[in-house]
């Protein structure tokens, strides 16, 4: 992850909550693919924990629940519309991406 700029690995809930702390910092962060929502912007999760991605390379990812620790950004939040409705969710910058290959990116952790 240091080679994508991470300066440390950030609480998940404390980016989601206030990524204005963040912003301007890139932090590594467990994200998992939900879905493009653009050429070039993803929805991930985490949890409960939801996180908008610009400048994602259209096919960096592809199965949706894929695990990855993600070099972010922090770019503070941006109103999107989920499920119908609009929200205003944390919002970054893609750096760059550790794939995962064990649950909840255990060996990420060790």
């Amino acid at each position: 992850m240091k080679q994508s700029g991470a300066q440390q690995l950030a609480d998940i809930n404390l980016f989601v909550a206030n990524p204005f702390v963040f912003k301007g910092r890139t932090v590594a962060l467990p994200l998992a693919f939900v879905r493009m929502t653009t050429e070039d912007e993803a929805l991930m999760k985490w949890g409960n924990n939801i996180v908008l991605l610009e400048g994602v390379p259209s096919t960096m990812f592809v199965a949706p629940n894929q695990e990855f620790v993600i070099a972010v950004q922090s770019m503070g939040t941006k109103e999107t519309s989920i499920l119908g409705a609009t929200a205003s969710i944390a919002y970054g910058s893609y750096k760059g991406a550790y794939t995962c290959s064990q649950r909840n990116c255990s060996e990420f952790y060790d």
